[in-house]
């Protein structure tokens, strides 16, 4: 992984609000959770009455797609609408306009197109506060391609956003920051406790 300067550090554990905001060159970057979380922060959004309930982002050796581990997301969507997600920030120097794809081995045992959840996954140029942010990021639903049950079925997903320098504190075009956000991570649609494992996770950073 191509990092410049390290701005600030921090672990990350599961359901954690801690990030890492890394200034950076333009690209590619690879995160494959053999040792940890490589930095990623984990959220949680709209998940239901009671609060935090069971839900969490673990390093799972159950499956994998690249290495021996990945990560589980265990989403209790008590709500019909809670959003889980991983994130990791990264600023640069100048204030160029961005294209990021993400890409990543996502593995599922939903199975038809009925009452699967969605996966969220993208980039922002500010960090996601509420359900709304997530909406441009709401992809394709989590349905593995299988009619019967056949287990977990691991995907190729990738996905490219464009990102915008954005005004400091509402401030002048002049005063911006050029930082993006990249979230990968599921959204229950429906009411229901639903698994799913990411893997070998890259992102590729260029000019636009």
């Amino acid at each position: 992984m191509k990092v410049a300067t390290v701005l600030l550090l921090c672990v990350s554990l599961p359901l954690s609000g801690c990030s890492i905001a890394v200034e950076v060159r333009d690209g590619n970057f690879s995160f494959s959770f053999e040792s940890g979380f490589d930095n990623w922060a984990v959220r949680i959004l709209d998940e239901g009455p009671g609060g935090l309930t069971g839900s969490s982002v673990l390093i799972s050796t159950q499956e994998a797609r690249d290495g021996t581990s990945s990560l589980r997301f265990e989403l209790d969507s008590r709500s019909g609408d809670g959003k889980l997600w991983i994130e990791r920030n990264f600023r640069f120097n100048d204030t160029s306009r961005r294209r990021v794809t993400v890409t990543f081995s996502f593995a599922s045992a939903d199975l038809g197109t009925v009452g699967n959840f969605r996966i969220l996954a993208g980039a922002r140029g500010r960090r996601s506060e509420t359900g709304g942010d997530l909406m441009p990021l709401a992809q394709e639903d989590t349905g593995n391609g299988s009619s019967t049950l056949v287990g977990y079925r691991w995907m190729e997903k990738s996905y490219t956003t464009t990102i915008d320098p954005f005004p400091i504190g509402g401030g002048s075009a002049s005063q911006v920051q050029s930082e993006l956000w990249v979230v990968v991570g599921v959204w229950g649609t429906v009411n229901a406790r639903r698994s799913y494992f990411v893997d070998n996770v890259r992102v590729m950073i260029e000019g636009a």
